[in-house]
Formats: structure tokens, sequence, C-alpha cells
């Protein structure tokens, strides 16, 4: 219906639903989309490997229990970043020991879920990732995410939330960082 100027309104059963104003939308039964709960994990230490193969980053895991039958998991991550010269850094996202999404199979490639490199042992950058997780579980199931490393190249050192070096400069790292996991439980 269109009640007065600039105002639709639509309704089912006799009930109004939705309200669409010059203010804005509102409405009634609408449950899409909505976020149901948020939780997030800061890891401040630092972590590095040098491993060709992928391996768990202490501290960069979080759980949650959805709880609706239908939720997705909106998953948000920010690591701060180092490697030696010419290193390269890959993570892996994973929900217990599933790999949530990662890069297509080609060649000799290393199939990871994003990736980073490195010319500088004494730089640092920020990577972030995002991505809408429908994963499979029943109500009450835990969930839990994790990331993990790898050096891609020559086995160089990568490291999270500090620069690249082997060893630090007059007793401290030149920069350190935090980096950050977060879920969202969004209603389907």
């Amino acid at each position: 219906t269109f009640p007065s100027a600039d105002t639709i309104k639509f309704s089912t059963g006799g009930v109004e639903r939705i309200s669409i104003t010059n203010s804005g939308i509102s409405g009634t039964g609408i449950s899409a989309g909505k976020i149901l709960q948020v939780v997030s994990t800061t890891k401040t230490d630092g972590f590095s490997t040098t491993s060709s193969s992928f391996v768990d980053i202490t501290g960069l895991s979080r759980t949650i229990t959805p709880t609706a039958a239908s939720s997705k998991i909106h998953i948000a991550i920010s690591v701060h970043s180092g490697g030696a010269t010419n290193s390269y850094l890959g993570f892996l996202l994973l929900v217990g020991s599933t790999v949530v999404t990662r890069g297509p199979a080609s060649g000799i490639i290393t199939r990871c879920t994003f990736a980073t490199n490195f010319s500088d042992p004494d730089s640092t950058k920020t990577c972030g990732y995002t991505h809408l997780h429908s994963p499979s579980y029943s109500v009450g199931d835990t969930l839990t995410y994790k990331l993990q490393a790898l050096s891609g190249y020559q086995n160089y050192r990568v490291a999270v939330n500090r620069v690249g070096r082997d060893t630090e400069a007059n007793g401290t790292y030149s920069m350190r960082g935090t980096s950050t996991i977060t879920l969202m439980e969004v209603a389907a």
C-alpha cells in the first residue's frame, strides 16, 4: 500500500511486515542476515616458522557455537606479518581439520587461503581476509576456526606480529603488531 507521501508498506495476512519511508526501512518477522553473535581473539605475541608445511599459528584460533540450525559464519581475519628477504608467507584457514577455502590446484603452486611476500626483513604488512562460510553442523556443536602458516620459498623465516629478521636488533624488534580472528554468526 501507499498510505502517505514517501511511504510504502507491505502486508501479509493483514499484518504489516515492511515499511519503507524516506527515513529508512523497518519491519517485523525479518530474520535473514541478522548478526546473532560475535566472538573474537586478538594475538599480541609473536610467532615464526621456517616450515614448508602448514603449521598452526599459536593463539590465532577461535571457537563459536552457532545458536540456529541454518546460520552461516562470517570470518574476518587481520594478520600483522613479516618475513625474511624474498620470503613468501602462505595462510590456510580451517574449521577443525577441514580446510574452509583455498586456491585451485595448478602445477607445483602451493594452495592456500591467502598469502603475501616480503622483500625487506625489517618491514611488516597487515593482511586482511574475509569469508562467509556455510559449515555443516548441528545446533550445539562448537566450531573451532584456526589459521595455519607456511614458508612458501626455500624455508625462509616468516613471522606473525613482528618483522622477519632472525634476530632482534638492540634487544628489540623494530616493529610489533597484533592479529585478530573474528567470527560472526549470521542468520540465514
